[in-house]
């Protein structure tokens, strides 16, 4: 017998059997799984085959940052703590304002999507920290952008910023 059919001879005897044993390794049940899982459940979340395959997405989630408007000031984080004047005076940059508004009055303000931020109740209260750049900041992700404001929005709760923008004034 020459080489190429004794070649083609075990590829045919193989070929089938490696199919059959990975059939066989899908089919069997993981310990530990409860009756009627197949390695599908895997895809079909809901045991019922009339069912829904995939849940639902929650397009409306429960906001992280829930409303505190009402909250006292001398409840709020301390903004000043996150304001670094030295690094801002050093990249030649100007503080312009400290605002405590709500993230809704912010979007109104900026003109940006509440929609993008669901995360956010529109009543949180937000500390809105501006400062401008006329000779331009370094942004890690753009590059250099020249007469530059920008904008830090902190939950006033905790002082964790949720939001940064940077924009050319030109």
């Amino acid at each position: 017998m020459s080489r190429k059919k004794i070649i083609a001879f075990l590829a045919f005897l193989t070929i089938p059997l490696f199919v059959l044993s990975v059939n066989a390794v899908m089919e069997q049940k993981p310990e530990g799984k409860p009756e009627g899982y197949t390695a599908d459940d895997a895809v079909n979340l809901n045991p019922d085959p009339t069912g829904p395959i995939i849940p639902k997405v929650n397009s409306n989630p429960e906001p992280v940052f829930k409303a505190n408007k009402g909250t006292p000031k001398d409840k709020l984080f301390d903004i000043n703590k996150k304001i670094k004047k030295d690094k801002i005076a050093e990249k030649k940059g100007k503080l312009q304002k400290v605002e405590l508004k709500t993230f809704g009055e912010y979007h109104q303000t900026y003109g940006t999507k509440m929609k993008d931020f669901t995360q956010v109740s529109p009543d949180r209260l937000v500390w809105i920290v501006e400062s401008y750049y006329p000779e331009g900041i370094d942004n890690p992700k753009v590059g250099v952008i020249k007469n530059a404001e920008v904008v830090g929005v902190y939950d006033a709760e905790t002082g964790e910023l949720i939001r940064e923008s940077y924009k050319s004034l030109q």
